[in-house]
């Protein structure tokens, strides 16, 4: 079993990163706002899963460059579903990790043929106000080529209070200290910022028919228990778990992969 993780993009300008040999075909939307990430940053998808690379395998997708202004987070799930219906083959299960959280349930509700099992990690069916409000200070620093600020900020939301709050973004800072150079599409950033700005996919939630998953952590800045509930409550037969004292850093932790990966494991047949 090969353990090397192979990148490239597919023919409708989806990047994607690949890993695993397995028959269990699963699609990881990332967060962001931001594009493919590289390195250290995209083990960090793969962590939770390499061990069950004989049994899946793992795409990790990203979001097309040169997105045009209003671009939604409906047209970015199509061009998703378009990747998965041409180039990886249906169905899969779908696990939407935060800003791709947001894209999933348009996969799942507009493409039900294409979605086994689906997985909102550390996301809901909006952002809150003040995420949204750091996400777009996010994306705008970027955007601009300031990495360490803009990391500085996202770390700060993600942990809103503690010791956390006032290590991590200075922390960020330093480890982004040599990363210099505005991005290759720095307007794609600011899309992605005003695409969650309106995004609020509530009224199809209804619509989902594949088994899904919430799960977050109970102190998620960004999805709050209360959306995360709602969300629940929205989808028929939809299971939510809360990790205890977890933030939106969740989808990193021990107890949120073996929580999705049993989840996962529940399918009856594998196409």
């Amino acid at each position: 079993m090969s353990s090397k993780v192979q990148t490239g993009t597919f023919a409708n300008g989806i990047p994607f990163a690949r890993l695993g040999e397995g028959s269990r075909r699963t699609v990881i939307l990332i967060g962001g706002p931001g594009g493919m990430p590289t390195g250290f940053f995209l083990n960090l998808y793969f962590g939770q899963y390499r061990k069950y690379a004989r049994e899946f395998t793992i795409f990790v997708l990203g979001r097309r460059a040169g997105m045009p202004a209003a671009y939604s987070t409906r047209d970015m799930a199509a061009d998703c579903a378009a990747a998965i219906q041409t180039d990886i083959g249906a169905p899969v299960d779908v696990v939407g990790e935060s800003y791709g959280g947001l894209l999933a349930p348009y996969v799942a509700a507009d493409y039900p043929g294409l979605v086994d099992h689906l997985v909102f990690a550390s996301a809901a069916y909006r952002v809150s106000e003040p995420g949204k409000a750091v996400d777009r200070r996010f994306a705008e620093l970027q955007s601009q080529g300031r990495w360490g600020a803009a990391y500085a900020v996202e770390v700060g939301g993600m942990y809103p209070r503690g010791i956390a709050h006032y290590v991590l973004p200075p922390v960020a800072r330093l480890f982004l200290l040599g990363k210099r150079g505005r991005p290759a599409n720095p307007s794609d950033l600011l899309v992605e910022a005003e695409a969650e700005v309106q995004h609020d996919c509530r009224h199809i939630l209804k619509d989902i028919k594949a088994p899904t998953l919430v799960i977050a952590g109970d102190t998620d800045f960004f999805f709050p228990v209360e959306l995360l509930r709602e969300t629940a409550a929205g989808i028929p037969n939809a299971k939510l778990v809360l990790l205890p004292g977890k933030g939106h850093g969740a989808v990193a932790t021990a107890p949120f992969g073996r929580e999705v990966i049993a989840f996962l494991k529940q399918r009856k047949t594998v196409a």
